[in-house]
């Protein structure tokens, strides 16, 4: 797959979204971004590095279509990985939320735990 057509299916896949929200997001002129996806040109590393972190992939995907392998001795954390790599920018948020509650929990008191799960 090559990079254009990866950042049009990122894009589409983030609400049908264009060029000129990219140009907003990464300030490479949009004319620029234009230009390089009509003449399938690849842009230099850093304004990649830009269009791939306001895409929320990383460099390797915008240009493979594929994320690396996380690999661990521990295969339930290798399984956790490959299914966050999978979730959205929204969803990684609101997981790392619950995370974050879920370790606050656990760094409660017995008494406590108890009272913030009976609210």
């Amino acid at each position: 797959m090559d990079l254009w057509k990866i950042v049009k299916d990122l894009l589409h896949r983030r609400g049908n979204k264009d060029t000129a929200w990219l140009s907003r997001k990464t300030k490479i002129k949009d004319r620029t971004i234009y230009a390089w996806m009509e003449n399938n040109r690849l842009p230099r590393i850093d304004d990649a590095y830009k269009i791939a972190k306001s895409l929320d992939v990383s460099l390797d995907y915008l240009m493979t279509g594929k994320e690396l392998e996380y690999t661990s001795d521990d295969p339930l954390l290798s399984e956790i990985c490959k299914y966050i790599a999978n979730l959205s920018h929204d969803e990684r948020v609101e997981l790392m939320g619950m995370l974050k509650h879920v370790r606050y929990l656990s760094l409660m008191p017995d008494k406590l735990k108890k009272k913030a799960s009976s609210d």
